[in-house]
């Protein structure tokens, strides 16, 4: 099959990006996309434990410390919808 007049992009990441940024879940992983953000699950009981061992502040580690104090260890998977400046 022949496609044209189409851009395709291609996106490579590096998982330690996800756990250490975005998610604090190493199992953390994409399940799809919606326009230029992707579509994160991760679990609450590693986001939880990635936000109690935390030592650094930034605005972004408030939101998600803000996120967790909603959270509950046994709880649904969490989507997070991640836009990368590429």
């Amino acid at each position: 099959m022949i496609l044209t007049g189409h851009l395709y992009k291609s996106i490579l990441f590096r998982q330690s990006n996800l756990v250490d940024e975005i998610t604090f879940d190493p199992k953390a992983f994409p399940v799809g996309v919606i326009g230029d953000k992707f579509v994160i699950k991760a679990t609450p009981d590693r986001i939880l434990a990635g936000i109690e061992s935390y030592k650094g502040n930034s605005p972004q580690f408030d939101r998600l410390r803000n996120l967790g104090n909603k959270l509950e260890k046994e709880g649904n998977p969490v989507l997070f919808l991640v836009e990368f400046d590429f």
